[in-house]
């Protein structure tokens, strides 16, 4: 998915379309009319929470707001496929992080992922995160 467009062509593309102003999108928004400026200009680059802001307000979708070559239309992507789920490698850890890492994961497994049902992406990226937090106190023992 390659970016095509800028962010500040997109944002001027989709006013028009809708019919709207600066003044519109500034009353309808918590963006200011200076920040506002600075997007449609390219002078700088949205944040995301500006970026989820806008394309509510310009109902198109968020990637496509973006630059992204992806469908303008907000929820075009009914039919959303499912996040990949990243690979946890968690043969980076010593024996004794292991430990540590099965142990956090499996109490939180148990706290905030059990009545969610299957959110195996989720579990990963939390893992993953755990096994980072694991090598970096490990790192800071070396230093020590």
């Amino acid at each position: 998915m390659g970016r095509k467009e800028e962010c500040h062509i997109r944002i001027k593309k989709a006013m028009n379309l809708r019919g709207l102003t600066q003044s519109d999108i500034v009353e309808k928004t918590n963006i200011k009319k200076s920040a506002l400026s600075q997007y449609i200009s390219g002078k700088i680059t949205p944040r995301q929470n500006a970026i989820d802001e806008l394309s509510k307000v310009l109902n198109v979708s968020e990637p496509w707001l973006m630059g992204y070559d992806v469908p303008m239309e907000r929820n075009a992507n009914t039919t959303q496929r499912e996040p990949e789920i990243p690979e946890v490698d968690t043969s980076v850890l010593t024996p004794e992080e292991l430990a540590e890492f099965n142990k956090v994961t499996q109490t939180n497994q148990l706290l905030f992922f059990n009545d969610i049902g299957d959110d195996d992406h989720d579990m990963a990226v939390f893992k993953n995160v755990v096994i980072d937090i694991l090598l970096k106190q490990r790192k800071k023992k070396e230093e020590e």
